[in-house]
């Protein structure tokens, strides 16, 4: 964690930041499926933001805002072919059943943009509205890349 000591707006960073570091850290783990490169991706996600923080016209927006960046870092990781690890491998709460981990597995098998839209829809319970604003794509692109996944998933549950 990034500590300041001064400006006002910096402190306000780093509340922020705690706030929803277990929420950047899940899905840095999501989209990397290894601990070790999601704190890699957390820490160049926050320095990206710590560097840019002052440009954030709106407070509100602060998770929208780092979420984008978090995703885009991890696209990078995956254009620079980081191997990606199954989701088997991440720590799974032991709250999932057998058959909610199978159909995570099932996820996994989604094309990038799939399993962003599918993670922050019902792992995150986000609307369309809010991963639209996230993605930084129409609402129309999100629900049309919504159905496209649950179309392969039940596709894939059925054989």
């Amino acid at each position: 964690m990034i500590i300041i000591v001064g400006d006002n707006k910096y402190v306000e960073f780093n509340i922020l930041l705690r706030d929803n570091y277990s929420y950047l850290y899940k899905l840095a783990l999501f989209f990397l499926r290894n601990k070790y490169d999601a704190e890699d991706l957390l820490q160049e996600t926050f320095l990206t933001a710590f560097k840019a923080f002052s440009q954030l016209s709106n407070i509100k927006y602060f998770r929208t805002w780092i979420t984008r960046i978090l995703i885009n870092k991890a696209k990078s990781y995956y254009k620079k072919a980081i191997k990606t690890v199954d989701l088997n491998k991440i720590i799974i709460s032991e709250s999932l059943s057998t058959e909610e981990i199978e159909i995570w597995d099932l996820v996994n098998k989604l094309k990038p943009k799939y399993k962003e839209v599918i993670y922050l829809k019902y792992a995150h319970d986000l609307i369309d509205n809010e991963i639209a604003k996230i993605l930084n794509c129409p609402v129309g692109t999100v629900k049309t890349r919504i159905s496209r996944a649950l179309g392969f998933l039940k596709k894939q549950i059925i054989e």
